[in-house]
C-alpha cells in the first residue's frame, strides 16, 4: 500500500453529508470539490458505483486529506467490501490522477466497483456523473 498518497477521491455515501460520512469524521482534514474520468452507475437506488476509470466520462466528487490514511483507508475498506487482492472485493481499491477546480492533478485512491459483479443491464448509468446525496 503507497502510504505517501494521503487523499481519498469519493463520490458517493462516503462525501460530506452523505449516510456513511460520519465514519471518517474524525480523521477528515481538508476536502475539496474535484472530478476523475470514469462512468458512474447506480446500484439498486442505495449507492453509486464508478467502473471504467479513465473512460471519456467525468466523474464529480471530493477530495478527502487524511493525517493518517492507513487509519482511513482500512475504514474504507471495511465500508467499501475491500478485503484485498486474493478476495472476491464489492470495490477494488485503486490510485487515481484526481482533477481539482484548480486545474492541478492529485493522486489520490478511489473505489472502483468490482467488474465481476458488474452488469450493466441491472444498473442505470448516471450520466453527467453526479451522486445526488
Amino acid at each position: 500500500m503507497n502510504t505517501k498518497v494521503k487523499y481519498i477521491f469519493v463520490y458517493g455515501t462516503l462525501q460530506v453529508g452523505g449516510r456513511l460520512s460520519h465514519n471518517h469524521d474524525a480523521l477528515r482534514g481538508l476536502v475539496r470539490k474535484a472530478c476523475i474520468k470514469g462512468d458512474m452507475y447506480n446500484i439498486a437506488d442505495a449507492y453509486p458505483a464508478v467502473i471504467n476509470i479513465g473512460s471519456d466520462n467525468t466523474v464529480h466528487g471530493e477530495l478527502h486529506e487524511y493525517s493518517d490514511i492507513k487509519e482511513a483507508l482500512r475504514i474504507a475498506d471495511r465500508i467499501e467490501g475491500c478485503y484485498g487482492d486474493d478476495f472476491n472485493n464489492l470495490y477494488n481499491r485503486v490510485l487515481v490522477h484526481a482533477k481539482l477546480e484548480s486545474g492541478d492533478l492529485v493522486q489520490a485512491w478511489v473505489y472502483v466497483y468490482n467488474n465481476d459483479k458488474f452488469s450493466k443491464q441491472d444498473y442505470k448509468q448516471i450520466k453527467e456523473g453526479v451522486w445526488v446525496l
